[in-house]
């Protein structure tokens, strides 16, 4: 009875330490079948094939900008970040407004938040559409995918550290959000003197984003996005 009784306590305490991983490793990329990173690796290599076909713009004195008007919505809970900005994302492409519950399901999103491929896989699902796929910063910069992404309509999700991005968080945490526009001014030209464009580290390229946990839209230099990406721990994820 006692060895019994002591076998037990043992698997107590080795259950207890199986933990459920952390809100930014579940928002990592996760580990996808085989065909999931494939059909992934695809799309990147399409896209990067059309960006190398744009003319890019050289004029003096220019603003480049685009912006979607992509609706804001708020998680519902502190863990469906990514349902809420896939939500977002498919009211602004269909028009419909599926519930952030029905989301969370369909992407296995659970108390540590939802994998990056699950995201991508929702999006796909629920914009009837095969355009997204996730690449990493060290692929690509997170400005150049988004011009490329905004020109066809379609927002972007960023997998951030919510302190380096916003140092309204209280809390130091993987988080999505939707970066809904883009703008561009020319070094030394008028433009790119406006207290507009300055406001963002001096940065004279900035994204703009929904954020679902203060239901706000909001900006922030390029740089900083970037960092905020590429230092969430989960090896710098965002769907373009």
């Amino acid at each position: 009875m006692k060895r019994i009784i002591k076998v037990a306590v043992i698997a107590l305490m080795v259950i207890g330490f199986i933990k459920p991983v952390c809100a930014e490793e579940m928002n990592g990329f996760g580990n996808p079948p085989e065909w999931v990173e494939k059909e992934n690796e695809s799309r990147n290599r399409e896209k990067e094939r059309e960006a190398k076909n744009q003319i890019s713009i050289k004029s003096s004195h220019i603003v480049e900008q685009k912006f979607l008007s992509v609706p804001v919505f708020r998680q519902e809970t502190k863990y469906w970040c990514g349902p809420a900005s896939v939500q977002m994302i498919v009211k602004y492409k269909t028009g419909k407004k599926v519930s952030q519950s029905t989301l969370a399901s369909y992407m296995n999103t659970n108390k540590s938040g939802t994998y990056v491929w699950q995201m991508v896989r929702g999006l796909n699902k629920y914009t009837n559409s095969n355009f997204y796929s996730s690449t990493t910063i060290a692929q690509r910069g997170i400005y150049e995918s988004t011009k490329e992404s905004l020109k066809k309509n379609y927002p972007i999700v960023g997998n951030v550290n919510t302190k380096l991005l916003n140092e309204k968080y209280q809390f130091d945490s993987g988080h999505y959000i939707v970066i809904t526009g883009y703008r561009y001014r020319i070094q030394g030209t008028p433009a790119s003197k406006s207290a507009d464009c300055l406001r963002a580290n001096g940065e004279n390229k900035s994204l703009y984003y929904n954020d679902p946990y203060f239901k706000t839209h909001d900006s922030v230099g390029a740089y900083k996005m970037t960092k905020a990406i590429e230092k969430n721990g989960n090896g710098g994820y965002y769907i373009w």
